[in-house]
Parts: C-alpha cells; sequence; structure tokens
C-alpha cells in the first residue's frame, strides 16, 4: 500500500501522511480545489473550514477513550487551536482525522505537494 507525504514546499516540512484508500485520503479529495497535478496539492480553505467545522460538530458525540496511566500526555493528545477556539484532541479514532484537517488548515496558504513511497 502506497504511503502519501504531504509536505510544506517551502520549509520542505512532513505536514502530513496518508494511504491510498483511506480515510484521510478520501477528506482530502473532498477539499481539494483543483485535481492534483504536477503533484501539486490546492485546497479550498473555505471548504476545509467547514469540514472541520463539521468533524467538530460530530465529535461531541465520541467517547473519549480511556488511555490510563499507560502513555504519557503527548503519546495521547494533541492541542490544536481553531478559530480561537482550543481543543485536546486524541491521538487515535475520530480525532485523528480532525488533526489531519487542522494540520491541513494551518498550512494551505503555503505550496503544499505530494510525495509517494511505496
Amino acid at each position: 500500500m502506497t504511503k502519501n507525504y504531504i509536505i510544506n514546499k517551502e520549509t520542505e516540512e512532513i505536514i502530513e501522511v496518508y494511504r491510498d484508500g483511506s480515510l484521510r485520503e478520501n477528506f482530502l479529495n473532498k477539499i481539494i480545489s483543483k485535481p492534483i497535478k504536477d503533484q501539486y496539492i490546492y485546497i479550498d480553505k473555505f471548504i476545509l473550514e467547514n469540514q472541520i467545522d463539521n468533524l467538530l460538530e460530530k465529535r461531541k458525540d465520541e467517547i473519549p477513550i480511556a488511555f490510563g496511566n499507560r502513555f504519557d500526555f503527548d503519546q495521547c493528545y494533541n492541542i490544536k487551536e481553531f478559530k480561537g477556539v482550543t481543543y485536546q484532541l486524541e491521538t487515535s479514532g475520530f480525532d485523528n482525522l480532525i488533526i489531519f484537517a487542522l494540520n491541513l488548515y494551518d498550512n494551505a496558504d503555503h505550496n503544499l505537494f505530494l510525495k509517494e513511497r511505496k
């Protein structure tokens, strides 16, 4: 299965990773404004913002995962901000897609490109 890396062209930093056929790939296909051309990704920030709002609304019904004392806080949660609100998001489960979306949102104004690895 191919692993795809979304990279910030200016900083060459890996923004996100997804696999072919994954929920992340399906989400990405909903928010791109043009077909991926020459490996560049063009994100429609308005659509992305609406999708994030929808995910956060659905999140209210999700039951938090009980990590207990098995892991450090940083291994279990990401603290992300969106529209002036701070969210404590779990690194697994439903929240993982929200983290993916917010990482794209934070970089949507930059040149993003796709790099594939098999």
